[in-house]
C-alpha cells in the first residue's frame, strides 16, 4: 500500500470499472482487455521499449 499512497492517483483506477469493462470485453470474446484510456494510450509505447530491450538482450 506504501508505493500506491505514493503514486498520483490519476493512474489508479476503480476496481468495479476495471471488472465491469473486463466482464464486458470477455462478454465480447475479447480475451484481452487494457481499461483506461491512459493505459490503452500507453500500452503500444511500453510494449515497443520492453520488446527492444528483450530482442537488445539476447541478441
Amino acid at each position: 500500500m506504501e508505493r500506491k499512497e505514493r503514486m498520483p492517483k490519476f493512474i489508479w483506477y476503480d476496481a468495479g470499472v476495471v471488472v465491469e469493462e473486463g466482464l464486458k470485453a470477455a462478454e465480447r470474446g475479447r480475451s484481452v482487455y487494457i481499461s483506461g484510456r491512459l493505459y490503452r494510450w500507453l500500452d503500444p509505447l511500453l510494449q515497443l521499449v520492453w520488446t527492444r530491450r528483450l530482442i537488445k538482450r539476447f541478441m
